[in-house]
């Protein structure tokens, strides 16, 4: 479901604030790589930057039916998309880049009766690709995996978007992609019109 606004603003005060940015960590625990997010105000400085450069900001959340009386639907996993960079391995070629994705923890999930984790990522990735093919890019996207935190949370990341069809950039680490990220740095990952044909298929059957 695309969303604005309001929905992030809900997903902030329902979901990232009490499940996610002031849960107590552990001894020894490391915080979550989205512990400090803030979508509405991620989403607002997206606009403001990305709009006078011609490139638009969209949001969308996946949601699934609540069992909860009073609640119809339960929100599993949301992203911030922007269109129009300039694709990481195409230069030539628009892309959709994700800017932002998130998926509901268990914590959040038990609280709204929903007993299990749902598989969250390559449904996000497959919106974010379905929405590049309706502005004509293809399928191409690309992202930038989080370079904050510590290693071992970094490579589970990558390894996480490896296993989604995604191609790591190394080859073009050092190289000038834009004025915001002068330097690529190894940590982006794309979707060429031909892998994201191939992870499509995957899921057509369920279209």
């Amino acid at each position: 479901m695309d969303v604005g606004f309001s929905e992030l603003r809900d997903w902030h005060a329902q979901i990232q604030l009490p499940f996610i940015t002031n849960v107590p960590l552990a001894a020894g625990q490391d915080p979550a790589l989205d512990r400090k997010w803030n979508w509405p105000a991620i989403y607002l400085f997206s606009v403001a930057t990305n709009e006078p450069r011609d490139r638009t900001a969209e949001a969308f959340q996946l949601l699934v039916r609540s069992p909860t009386p009073g609640r119809d639907f339960v929100i599993v996993g949301q992203a911030l998309l922007v269109h129009g960079y300039v694709h990481p391995g195409e230069r030539s070629k628009p892309t959709t880049f994700v800017w932002y994705l998130a998926s509901t923890p268990q914590n959040a999930l038990n609280s709204f009766a929903i007993p299990r984790q749902y598989v969250v990522l390559p449904l996000l990735l497959d919106t974010a690709i379905q929405k590049s093919l309706e502005r004509g890019y293809g399928g191409r996207i690309a992202l930038h995996s989080d370079n904050k935190g510590t290693p071992n949370q970094q490579a589970a990341l990558i390894a996480r978007y490896s296993r989604c069809g995604l191609t790591q950039m190394s080859n073009l680490k050092g190289t000038y992609l834009s004025v915001f990220r002068p330097r690529i740095d190894g940590q982006y990952f794309t979707h060429s019109v031909e892998t994201a044909a191939i992870e499509v298929a995957k899921w057509d059957h369920l279209r």
